[in-house]
């Protein structure tokens, strides 16, 4: 991954995407917001017990920095299961990255809408992003340890494919920061890049992060580190 600072604030961008024309995409970190402890400072996670009103200023920051129009934000509701929604045109103008607003029961997210920005919110579960340049589609994908297990990344690669008539030869898929192998029993890296390559995406498509949240709490949140006490950053994939 490629770390990068705007007006001093720190996100990632991954290799694989990054000179890909017609595609956003950014990995925030936990400093630069106005959130206090435990949530400090960039905390993108509502109903954990940060102020509501912090939470959307840091919303509106990072959709400041990065230059894409927060009303057009979307983020599932992320429940630890492997139910996924398509977004469409309706949801640009919506806020949708408000839990009042957001797509609701589903922790992976589809579109080919250009505009649309989604967002997975995570704090050492695995946020992974699919991107088809040919068919100008993606996906985001939550998946924590139950997700994981319910094969909700092979599932959101088959979603793509049957909605926008996708292969999965033609996908370039990412694994980002997120607890290790290093700090927890179940290895959610390794899982869900097997769920990948047994879709057929091919390995030279994938790019894993490798940066553990437990051992990054400088740059990320982590739930199981910090006692689930913390907050939560976010994972952005937009069509341009």
């Amino acid at each position: 991954m490629i770390k990068t600072e705007i007006k001093g604030i720190t996100f990632f961008k991954f290799r694989l995407l990054k000179g890909e024309k017609g595609l956003f995409h950014a990995i925030s970190t936990r400093t630069g917001g106005v959130s206090s402890p435990p949530f400090f400072s960039l905390n993108l996670g509502f109903n954990i017990g940060d102020r509501k009103g912090n939470v959307i200023e840091n919303h509106k920051r990072i959709a400041s920095l990065l230059g894409f129009n927060i009303s057009c934000l979307v983020s599932p509701s992320q429940v630890h299961k492997d139910k996924i929604r398509y977004i469409g045109k309706q949801y640009i103008g919506r806020y949708g990255f408000l839990p009042e607003y957001s797509p609701r029961d589903c922790d992976a997210l589809i579109t080919n809408v250009a505009g649309v920005v989604l967002m997975i919110r995570v704090a050492d579960c695995v946020p992974v992003f699919l991107y088809d340049k040919k068919k100008r589609c993606i996906g985001v994908v939550h998946a924590g340890k139950e997700g994981t297990r319910r094969n909700i990344t092979a599932k959101t690669v088959r979603a793509l494919c049957k909605r926008f008539s996708c292969h999965p030869k033609d996908l370039l898929a990412c694994i980002g920061p997120s607890i290790g192998p290093c700090c927890y029993e179940i290895n959610l890296w390794d899982e869900n890049l097997n769920q990948l390559l047994k879709e057929g995406v091919p390995l030279n498509n994938i790019e894993l992060s490798s940066l553990c949240t437990s051992c990054h709490t400088e740059l990320f949140f982590s739930f199981r580190k910090e006692k689930a006490k913390t907050g939560r950053f976010g994972a952005f994939l937009g069509l341009l």
